[in-house]
Formats: C-alpha cells, structure tokens, sequence
C-alpha cells in the first residue's frame, strides 16, 4: 500500500490528463489510507465533480465539512476551494430541479390537453 502522497499526487496527474473517473479511484484508495487527509478528500471531490458524479462529490464535501470542523485540521485554501466547488453543486442541483420542474409541468400540460382533445371526441 503506498502512502497517501502518492494518490494525491497520481490523482492530480491523472486529472491534468481530464482522466476524472481514474482519478477518483485512485483517489478513494488516498482517502482511505489517510482519512483524515483533507487536501486527498478535496481532490476526490473535485474528481467527482469534473467527471460529472455530482452525488459522490457532495458526499465528500460533506466528509471535508465535518474535518473542516475539528481544529487541527484547519486549511483555509483548501476551506475556500471547497466553499467554491460547494456552491458549483447547489447551482448544479438548483438548475436540475428547476429543469425537472419544467419537464413535469410541461407533462402535465400534455396529459392534459390529451384528456380536453379525448373530451372533445366524444
């Protein structure tokens, strides 16, 4: 098993090379030998995110949140850029319900003039 320096640092290359889904595996093995580590934590998230799991890289923001609040593990570069990749989430997750709200009302409009029209048949 190698030490968690070596996944961090073959994750971001693996992420130079836009390989995010790579980059995450190799990553989790990171965060998994040293999980308290938050700058592995961060990279995966962002592995996540670039690779379009925006599920997984809310999971690990919330995990980066909870380290963020022990005193000893306090990096207020990596506290910023995870506020940022934060707040990319919640427009991604406002933009998908509002799209999904769109869809069910536009649905909705179809069925129902598909019942007016079945009505007017008869």
């Amino acid at each position: 098993m190698f030490n968690v320096d070596f996944y961090k640092q073959t994750g971001r290359l693996l992420m130079e090379l836009s390989r995010y889904k790579d980059s995450a595996k190799v990553l989790e093995k990171g965060v998994n030998s040293s999980e308290e580590n938050i700058e592995a934590w961060y990279l995966l998230a962002y592995a996540h995110y670039s690779s379009g799991e925006y599920g997984a890289a809310r999971d690990c923001v919330k995990v980066l949140d909870q380290l963020f609040q022990k005193k000893e593990l306090k990096d207020s570069e990596i506290e910023e850029a995870t506020a940022e990749l934060s707040e990319k989430l919640k427009e991604f997750e406002d933009k998908k319900e509002n799209m999904m709200d769109q869809e069910e009302d536009e649905y909705e409009d179809e069925e129902g003039n598909k019942m007016e029209e079945a009505m007017s048949d008869k």
